[in-house]
């Protein structure tokens, strides 16, 4: 009998591991387009000129392996140059030209080093210094020069923005596995004096006519997973379940601590989308793992009716 007992236990062992296992393994991810909050048009940055405007890149599926448990940045192996910055004033519309290069031999990467992820080759956050005017933009390569990236803006603030380009590079080899990097860089504003950040926690947003409520199963706290919890309502207080894809996600979650200095990128748990045709809601959820304690400023993109929405949220991290 006592033999009987425990080969039983090895066996229940044995499956609660394969269970686990067989969980989606969440990891960082990548994604979608999007113009400042209130301002949903193109989900694309329009350079100008003469630079080419078309996606060169592949039309590669995205895959479960999108999701998960999202972590602020470590430090990036390449470096973000702005060529020529142009100096921003609220308003007015700039093209911004930048390259990326390797920090171990200083080479450019082109367009065909970089590896589509969310539909995408290329993902850049820009934020100004207040964590308030937040475009998610997707930079085209120019058409004289394949390593020259191009994207087009206009800020609505006063003060410098911050730049962060998602980059995952083409494995050189089969044995490689593909590593995504943040790379930062400031463009510098006419007038520097930028407004303060609203450090306000915010768990309850309105925008044009939804509402979005934020929960965390427990507070967050730096360097530990937390589940996050969005639920989406219409006007009339009905559930909203007709959430579209938006990139190969049915959101995506991109957070900035108050330093200006790390950046977070997630998506929904559970299946993506296979096709245009899928919807979700009314309530996602995200494993978000911030690094350090303080506050966070959070923005929640969704798609629905054609449309782009963006949330903005703000947490306060506990050390």
């Amino acid at each position: 009998m006592m033999h009987s007992s425990a080969a039983l236990a090895v066996l229940r062992h044995a499956a609660l591991l394969a269970l686990l296992l067989s969980l989606p393994h969440h990891a960082w991810a990548q994604h979608s387009s999007h113009q400042s909050v209130g301002e949903h048009g193109n989900h694309s940055a329009t350079p100008a000129g003469h630079e080419d405007h078309q996606n060169h890149g592949d039309a590669a599926n995205s895959t479960d392996s999108q999701q998960g448990i999202s972590k602020f940045t470590a430090p990036a192996k390449l470096t973000l140059d702005v060529m020529d910055a142009p100096k921003l004033e609220p308003g007015k519309a700039v093209t911004v030209r930048f390259r990326l290069r390797r920090q171990a031999d200083t080479k450019d990467l082109s367009f065909k080093d970089l590896k589509e992820v969310h539909t995408k080759k290329l993902h850049l956050f820009v934020v100004d210094a207040s964590l308030t005017d937040f475009f998610h933009l997707h930079p085209q390569p120019s058409r004289q020069d394949a390593s020259l990236f191009v994207f087009r803006f206009t800020p609505r603030r006063p003060g410098d923005y911050r730049i962060w380009a998602d980059v995952t590079q083409q494995p050189t080899t089969s044995a490689q596995t593909p590593i995504q990097q943040f790379v930062a860089a400031t463009l510098p504003s006419t007038n520097p004096a930028s407004l303060p950040i609203d450090s306000t926690p915010v768990d309850k947003v309105v925008v044009q006519g939804l509402t979005a409520q934020l929960h965390f199963d427990s507070p967050m706290q730096a360097g530990k997973a937390a589940v996050a919890s969005i639920t989406f309502k219409a006007q009339d207080g009905k559930a909203v379940n007709d959430l579209q894809p938006v990139l190969g996600a049915f959101a995506h979650v991109v957070a900035f601590s108050k330093s200006g200095q790390q950046v977070l990128h997630s998506h929904p748990m559970g299946k993506a989308p296979k096709n245009d045709g899928d919807r979700a809601g009314p309530t996602l959820q995200f494993h978000l793992q911030p690094r350090d304690p303080g506050f966070v400023k959070i923005f929640v993109q969704i798609r629905r009716n054609q449309q782009d929405i963006v949330f903005p949220f703000g947490q306060v991290v506990q050390d």
